[in-house]
């Protein structure tokens, strides 16, 4: 047989503690010890689990920060090649404008006049 007891600690909070009456036998304490042996296996169990999904998650949390890293780096090599792509062809751009813009001043510069022969007045008979 097994009581029950409750008592308070120095917190105040209630404990169960379980007193041994001498008529127990032998096999009921053997019982209830196996019992006790089986409930902490499955809390180990439950304790190997959370320590497997803890490790698992720190684990996918520094491949996501590894990836993470390595695609910032791609991105700005990637961003890099580009903007020198691109100001390459600016620059050509520019240097072709302005050789343009030179020829065309040439073409349009200062012309040399002419002289244009006089019109006839409508006054002179031809």
């Amino acid at each position: 047989m097994v009581v029950e007891v409750r008592r308070r600690n120095d917190k105040g909070l209630s404990q169960a503690a379980e007193i041994r009456s001498c008529c127990l036998c032998k096999n009921t304490v053997r019982e209830k010890e196996e019992r006790r042996e089986t409930e902490r296996e499955e809390r180990k169990m439950g304790f190997m689990l959370r320590v497997r999904l803890s490790s698992f998650f720190a684990g996918a949390t520094v491949a996501s920060v590894a990836g993470a890293f390595f695609l910032y780096k791609d991105y700005k090599q990637a961003q890099e090649s580009l903007y020198r792509q691109v100001t390459h062809v600016y620059d050509t751009l520019d240097e072709r404008y302005s050789a343009l813009e030179k020829r065309i001043a040439e073409l349009e510069g200062p012309k040399e006049t002419l002289p244009t022969p006089a019109a006839p007045s409508p006054d002179t008979v031809i």
